[in-house]
């Protein structure tokens, strides 16, 4: 197995990359803890978020007072990055890979799961025991399938094209980060308002709407000021909470025209409770009609 800086670089940037297109808070604390509950949530592996700041330190930021990480550590960046782990990060990217490079000692790697893809073997002894990267794989020509022992978890298939497209469907696995989302007037949840703000604003996100009914004005106050414990959970990464009014008057330059005066105030903070400036506005919007309905749709189309 290939083990240089140059590639180790290339995980952590892209690991970087990847949490900071999945984060709303953009800083290198935030990305670490990112990454740290998916590899916690979805796979049930813990790499501390201290760990991961020192990576961003070193190859990010060019700390290098930092030390290199070991293969555990490059195992659980790339199963964050979809990869079964960095030999299969070698695999994948074998075009773009580093040359030259030094191998890694055996009694330093982790075994996990691999997945083999094999092409063009033809069988005409049965019985036959291929030992691969210390994985003792057994064939038998009298079986239409493929039998593995205990440490091979995933059953290689002859048909490889299908494993290659099993694999990039892993690869393209969005982590989502959830928001609880509520836009009010008048004490209730405002549907319309609420889901074009998902539309536009929470779109790659896992949205749940806060359900509150006949909340009052100053607990709403409160909930907009980051006081969110009352909505606050464990799954829950941020928390968008706003108001929306509305009101309505006839044109002065056609009678049969209602305008739609739309006020919309909104305030984002995640699980810390810290205020998140750019996923926060207050915008007013103006749009006419010729009923009440048809002004209002008009103007949340606006926003």
């Amino acid at each position: 197995m290939s083990f240089s800086e140059e590639n180790i670089k290339k995980i952590v940037e892209e690991v970087y990359l990847k949490a900071e297109q999945n984060c709303l808070r953009d800083n290198k604390t935030r990305f670490a803890k990112h990454v740290h509950e998916v590899l916690d949530e979805k796979y049930n592996e813990q790499l501390s978020i201290k760990t991961i700041s020192r990576m961003f330190d070193k190859y990010i930021n060019q700390k290098e007072e930092v030390s290199t990480p070991g293969i555990v550590t490059v195992d659980l960046l790339c199963m964050y990055l979809g990869y079964e782990n960095y030999q299969d990060y070698l695999n994948t990217n074998s075009s773009v890979i580093s040359k030259n490079e030094d191998e890694l000692p055996q009694k330093n790697r982790r075994s996990r799961k691999m997945v083999y893809i094999i092409f063009g073997i033809l069988f005409f002894t049965s019985g036959i025991t291929i030992v691969w990267n210390n994985y003792n794989i057994n064939y038998n020509n009298n079986e239409t399938g493929i039998d593995t022992t205990k440490n091979v978890t995933s059953e290689i298939k002859k048909d490889g094209s299908k494993l290659i497209e099993q694999l990039k469907k892993q690869e393209e696995k969005i982590i989502e980060q959830s928001v609880k989302l509520g836009i009010f007037h008048n004490g209730s949840l405002d549907l319309n308002i609420t889901r074009k703000l998902q539309e536009n604003l929470f779109k790659n996100y896992k949205i749940t709407f806060i359900q509150l009914s006949n909340i009052n004005a100053v607990t709403l106050q409160k909930l907009q000021q980051g006081d969110i414990n009352i909505i606050k959970n464990k799954s829950s990464h941020y928390y968008c909470i706003g108001t929306v009014s509305y009101r309505f008057r006839q044109a002065e330059t056609n009678s049969q025209l209602i305008i739609c005066e739309l006020q919309l105030q909104y305030a984002t903070y995640d699980s810390d409770g810290n205020f998140l400036s750019q996923f926060s506005n207050t915008r007013n919007i103006r749009a006419n009609g010729f009923t009440k309905t048809e002004a209002q749709a008009n103007a949340i189309l606006k926003l």
